[in-house]
C-alpha cells in the first residue's frame, strides 16, 4: 500500500459531511488536510502544501 493510500485511509475517518447540491461530500478541515499533505512525498503535494499554509495564515490574521 502506497502512503498516500495509507493516508487517503486514516483521512476518511476524520472527515465531516457537509451537504453540496443535494449530495452529501465528506470533507476534511484545512488543519487536518495540511497533516496529511505533509506526511505525503510526492511534488505536488508538497506545492500543494505551501498553498494550504499561505490560505491558513491568511484565514488567522
Amino acid at each position: 500500500m502506497t502512503r498516500a493510500t495509507c493516508a487517503r485511509i486514516e483521512a476518511v475517518g476524520d472527515a465531516s459531511d457537509i451537504d453540496v447540491a443535494g449530495h452529501p461530500i465528506q470533507v476534511l478541515t484545512l488543519d487536518r488536510l495540511i497533516q496529511v499533505k505533509r506526511r505525503l512525498t510526492r511534488p505536488k503535494d508538497k506545492l500543494m502544501l505551501l498553498q494550504l499554509d499561505s490560505l491558513r495564515d491568511e484565514l488567522t490574521k
